[in-house]
C-alpha cells in the first residue's frame, strides 16, 4: 500500500501493530512486512508491504455471491463460521482491541473452510472510548464514518452522543449484522432501493424474511421470528442487535448462546 498522508501511515502502522500483537487460528496471519520510502509523481510517500497467505476461496462475500441462491448457507454452516470468527475476535478483545469494521468482505476462508478475520487498520485500542463533550463526540463520529462500513456500524458510532459507552460491543453489533447476512444475503440495515437504513440502525428496527419468501430484497415489516432459519437462530441475531450498547451482551455471552444453540437437541 502507498501512504501519501499521515493518516494512511497511521492506519498501516496500526494494522502492523495488531498483526504482531495478536495471533489466533481465526485471524489472518502476517507472514512478513516491509516499509520503504519512495517518490511517486513528485511526492514522497511511504510504501508498506504486508505478506499474507493466499486464500483461494476468497472472502465470505465471494462465497455468498458464488452461492447465487436465496439462502447462501445452512444454519449449521452459518453457526460454525460465526463461532470461528467470534473466537478470533475474542483474541482481539482480550488485548483490549476492538475491530470496528467486521463485515463479510473482511473475512477470508482458508482451503479448509476456516474463517480468517482480516483488515486491522481500523482497529481501536483501547477498545473503550470515553466521550463526554459534544465536540469530541463529533470527532469520534467522523472517525467512525471513515473506518466503519455503514451497514455494519452500531448506533453508538452512527450517531455518537456524549456519555454513551463506546467499547468492544461495537463488534457484537457488527457480528449480529454479519450473522444475518450469512443467513439472508445482506445486512439487516441495507436495502437495494434505499441504501443504508440509518434510522433502522438508530432504532434497532429490522425484519426477518417470511418463510418461503422470494429472493431478497423482501418488503420491510416489523421484526418477526418467521424465516427459513430457526426461531432460536433469529433470537441469537436479536441478542446481538440491541441498540442500547449498555444492554448489549459481551462477545463471550454471545459465544455461550451460540454454543448452547449448537448443542440443543433440535439442532
Amino acid at each position: 500500500m502507498l501512504c501519501f498522508h499521515e493518516e494512511a501511515v497511521r492506519d498501516a502502522a496500526n494494522e502492523l501493530k495488531v498483526l504482531r500483537a495478536v495471533q489466533h487460528p481465526s485471524l489472518l496471519p502476517l507472514l512478513d512486512s516491509l516499509a520503504t520510502r519512495s517518490s511517486k509523481g513528485g511526492h514522497t510517500c511511504r510504501e508498506m508491504a504486508f505478506l499474507f497467505p493466499f486464500c483461494r476461496r476468497g472472502s465470505l462475500t465471494d462465497a455468498i455471491d458464488r452461492a447465487n441462491t436465496k439462502w447462501p448457507f445452512t444454519e449449521r454452516e452459518v453457526l460454525r463460521t460465526f463461532f470461528g470468527i467470534c473466537q478470533g475476535l475474542l483474541a482481539l478483545h482480550e488485548h483490549d482491541i476492538a475491530h470496528w469494521d467486521i463485515k463479510p468482505h473482511n473475512v477470508l476462508l482458508s482451503d479448509q473452510g476456516q474463517p480468517l478475520l482480516m483488515d486491522f487498520g481500523s482497529c481501536c485500542s483501547p477498545a473503550t472510548q470515553t466521550v463526554t463533550e459534544r465536540r469530541a463526540a463529533l470527532l469520534l463520529e467522523e472517525q467512525a464514518a471513515a473506518k466503519c462500513s455503514p451497514a455494519y456500524r452500531p448506533p453508538e458510532l452512527t450517531q455518537v452522543l456524549p456519555n454513551v459507552p463506546v467499547d468492544s460491543r461495537v463488534d457484537v453489533w457488527a457480528m449480529g449484522c454479519l450473522l444475518y447476512c450469512l443467513a439472508y444475503g445482506r445486512s439487516p440495515f441495507e436495502s437495494p432501493t434505499e441504501g443504508v437504513l440509518r434510522l433502522g440502525i438508530l432504532n434497532g428496527r429490522y425484519s426477518f424474511p417470511p418463510r418461503n419468501a422470494p429472493p431478497l430484497p423482501f418488503p420491510p415489516s416489523s421484526s418477526s421470528s418467521s424465516s427459513s432459519f430457526s426461531p432460536a437462530f433469529n433470537q441469537l441475531i436479536t441478542f446481538c442487535l440491541n441498540p442500547n450498547p449498555s444492554l448489549r451482551p459481551s462477545l463471550s455471552d454471545v459465544m455461550k448462546e451460540a454454543q448452547a444453540l449448537v448443542a440443543s437437541p433440535s439442532f
